[in-house]
C-alpha cells in the first residue's frame, strides 16, 4: 500500500513539475522583451518602428517625438493640436479634425478569438439602437431550423421560430445552418446583425431591424469557402467583415452590397494575428506569426500602396537554446497558446537524453555512496531513467521506505 501511495505522488509531481518547473526557469534566464508597434506615415511614405530603443523607419532613419508626431498626424492628431501644429492638409485631404476621428480605428483579432468554443446561442440586437452598451430583446440558435429565445423568461417562442424559419427558406437559406458570425459583445457602438452560412456555403445576412426580422442573401459567392468572418463596427460603416478562407485568403467584405475584395496577404485565423487599422486615407493590415509580421497598406480602394515585412531577432541565450532543452526530457503544456482553454500537450526535447543520462548517473552516485541496495531502488532507477530532473526531484522529496532502514 505505501509503495502504490508512493508512485502516485512520485507520479503528479513529475506532472506538476513538468509543466511549471521549465517555465519558471525559461522565465528565469529571459530578457524583457517588446514587439515593437509598426505604423505607415502617409506623409513620407514609409513605414516607422516604434520601439523602446527610439522611433525609426524601415530605411533606418530616426525620429523625435516631434518629427514622429509630424509623421502620424491621423494617430497622433491630439498631440499635434495640444502643440498648435495640425497640418493644413495631407496629401490630397484638406485636414477636418472630425472627419480625422470619423474615420480612425483599430482592431485586433487574436487566435484565440477564432479558437473560443461556441455555445451555439447568439443574442439579437436592435440594429436602429446605437450606443456603449445595448441589451437584447431574444437569443436564437440554428439548427434545422431558427429558434428564438425569450430574453427575460429564456422560454422558447415559438410564433417567432416559425415565422423567421420560414423567412429564411423564402430568401433561399436552407437548413441546417453551418457557421453564424457577428459580434455578441453588448459593448458596441452599434450592430450589424449576423452572417449565416447555411448548408450548402451561401451566406446570409440576419438582423432585427425596428422590430423586424430580415434576411438578406449576400453577393458573397458559393466558390469563397469562409473560414471566419471577423466583424467590424467601425464608425464610418464603410465594412462588414475581414474575411478568411481555408485556403488562407483573406478578403474585405464591403457594404457597398455586400462587394468582397481579396487582399495579397495570406492568413490563418489558427494561429495567427491579425490588426486591422484604418484612417482618412489608408487601411493597414497586418498579420503577426511568431516573429514575423506581415504589413499591408491599400488606399480606400483597397487597391495596395506598400507593404513590409518585419522580423524581430530574439537573441537566445546558451541557457535557452542549449541548457533548458538538454535538461528537460519533456515539457507539459496545459493550456494552448492559441487558445484561452484547457488543451494538454506535451512536447519531447529532442536533446533530453543528455539531462536524462545524468540524473541517472547523479542518483546511482547517490545510491553506491549512501551504500543503498541496487535492488530497492529498481524502480526509482527506471523513474529517473524515463523522466530525468523531475523523476530525481521526486523520489529525493518522497524518499524509498527502504533506504530508511539501517540495514540500508
Amino acid at each position: 500500500m505505501e509503495r502504490k501511495a508512493r508512485l502516485i505522488l512520485i507520479v503528479t509531481t513529475i506532472i506538476v513539475l513538468a509543466v511549471y518547473l521549465p517555465y519558471f526557469l525559461w522565465l528565469g534566464f529571459s530578457k524583457m522583451s517588446f514587439r515593437p508597434r509598426i505604423e505607415y506615415s502617409p506623409v513620407n511614405e514609409t513605414f516607422i518602428i516604434r520601439s523602446l530603443e527610439g522611433n525609426t523607419d524601415r530605411e533606418g532613419k530616426r525620429y523625435s517625438p516631434e518629427e514622429l508626431a509630424n509623421a502620424l498626424p491621423f494617430s497622433k492628431y491630439q498631440e499635434l493640436a495640444v502643440n498648435n501644429a495640425l497640418p493644413d492638409s495631407v496629401k490630397n485631404f484638406r485636414w477636418d479634425t472630425e472627419a480625422v476621428k470619423f474615420n480612425n480605428d483599430y482592431k485586433i483579432f487574436s487566435p484565440y478569438y477564432y479558437n473560443m468554443k461556441d455555445l451555439g446561442l447568439y443574442p439579437l440586437f436592435e440594429t436602429n439602437i446605437v450606443g456603449s452598451v445595448i441589451k437584447p430583446d431574444e437569443f436564437f440558435r440554428i439548427n434545422d431550423r431558427i429558434e428564438f429565445v425569450d430574453a427575460r423568461t429564456n422560454e422558447l417562442n415559438e410564433n417567432l421560430s416559425q415565422e423567421y424559419s420560414q423567412t429564411m427558406k423564402e430568401q433561399g437559406f436552407e437548413f441546417p445552418g453551418k457557421k453564424v458570425f457577428g459580434t455578441t459583445s453588448s459593448m458596441k457602438r452599434y450592430d450589424e446583425g449576423y452572417f449565416v452560412v447555411d448548408v450548402r456555403g451561401k451566406v446570409f445576412h440576419i438582423k432585427k431591424q425596428n422590430g423586424e426580422f430580415t434576411c438578406v442573401f449576400t453577393n458573397i459567392t458559393n466558390g469563397l469557402d469562409i473560414k471566419m468572418m471577423h466583424i467590424l463596427t467601425s464608425r464610418n460603416r464603410k465594412l462588414h467583415a475581414l474575411v478568411s478562407t481555408c485556403g488562407n485568403e483573406l478578403f474585405v467584405l464591403t457594404t457597398n452590397n455586400y462587394g468582397y475584395i481579396k487582399l495579397p496577404l495570406s492568413y490563418n485565423p489558427d494561429f495567427q494575428k491579425l490588426a486591422f487599422r484604418s484612417s482618412v486615407l489608408n487601411y493597414q493590415f497586418s498579420v503577426e506569426d511568431k516573429n514575423k509580421t506581415d504589413f499591408l497598406v491599400t488606399d480606400t480602394d483597397f487597391l495596395p500602396v506598400d507593404s513590409y515585412c518585419y522580423v524581430s531577432e530574439k537573441e537566445k541565450s546558451f541557457i535557452h537554446a542549449s541548457l533548458i532543452p538538454a535538461l528537460f526530457p519533456f515539457t507539459l503544456n496545459i493550456q494552448d497558446r492559441n487558445s484561452r482553454f484547457l488543451n494538454p500537450s506535451a512536447e519531447l526535447q529532442k536533446t533530453g537524453w543528455i539531462g536524462n543520462s545524468i540524473c541517472l548517473i547523479i542518483f546511482l552516485l547517490w545510491v553506491f555512496i549512501r551504500r543503498k541496495k541496487l535492488s530497492n531502488n529498481v524502480t526509482d532507477i527506471i523513474l529517473v531513467a524515463l523522466f530525468g530532473v523531475y523523476a530525481l526531484i521526486a523520489v529525493f522529496i518522497f524518499p524509498n521506505f527502504k533506504n530508511l532502514s539501517f540495514k540500508g
